[in-house]
């Protein structure tokens, strides 16, 4: 969540990091996964899945880090059940979407399925 009040540098600093990553997928995408419907989810894990394939078809594996990175740190291990799951399922799009190629952010992808919250 993006803090709407900024008393130290520091604070807008985050914030714009928030900002900037949130950059990488659009806010239709952002807000799908973090909808409570399943299909609304579904939908915005696809077009994760496009994304990284796009990216990954112009060889650009930073982008692609940062989007899972996003969906591990914003979605994942968020406290809202439904931002977990639509984390969890964005990752699983991004996996598919890496195919062969998943060998290069295996550890990324695997350390979702290591935190100890199990929930």
């Amino acid at each position: 969540a993006v803090v709407s009040t900024q008393s130290t540098g520091v604070e807008r600093k985050e914030v714009m990091t928030t900002q900037q990553d949130n950059a990488i997928l659009p806010i239709t995408v952002t807000r799908g996964l973090n909808d409570r419907v399943y299909e609304k989810r579904k939908l915005a894990a696809l077009e994760v899945e496009r994304i990284v394939r796009d990216l990954m078809s112009r060889n650009d594996t930073k982008q692609v880090k940062r989007v899972i990175d996003l969906l591990v740190n914003s979605f994942v291990l968020a406290q809202n059940p439904n931002s977990k799951k639509g984390g969890l399922i964005g990752v699983a799009a991004a996996a598919i979407a890496l195919g062969k190629d998943i060998g290069l952010f295996v550890s990324e992808i695997v350390r979702v399925f290591l935190r100890n919250d199990r929930k």
